[in-house]
């Protein structure tokens, strides 16, 4: 595992990424965009406030550990992750039930 202490911010993009195994304990706001093998993210983001992920198909949970700083989830083009989040007796339903801004969008 990785340990970056003071990164606030992260954008990913364009890459074959399969994981985050990143312990990131500062992070404030994370941006995935096109990691089409991604299927695992960061364990812990406690300080996280922001995520945006788009078009990550293989990324089907959120992770296993609450984000109580989130405020402002957007999730497009997941299929996957946006059905266990939209409905309501969806299994991600309740780590994001707490966020005041969430944008869910199943498909492109």
């Amino acid at each position: 595992m990785e340990v970056f202490q003071n990164v606030r911010e992260l954008y990913i993009k364009d890459c074959n990424l399969r994981d985050l195994d990143l312990h990131l304990p500062s992070l404030r706001s994370l941006r995935l965009w096109n990691l089409y093998e991604l299927s695992a993210l960061p364990r812990e983001m406690a300080s996280l406030s922001e995520l945006v992920i788009r078009q990550c198909p293989k990324l089907v949970t959120l992770p296993p550990l609450r984000m109580p700083k989130l405020a402002s989830l957007a999730i497009f083009d997941c299929p996957q992750l946006a059905a266990r989040c939209v409905k309501e007796e969806g299994e991600e339903r309740e780590k994001i039930a707490h966020i005041p801004h969430l944008l869910i969008r199943r498909e492109g």
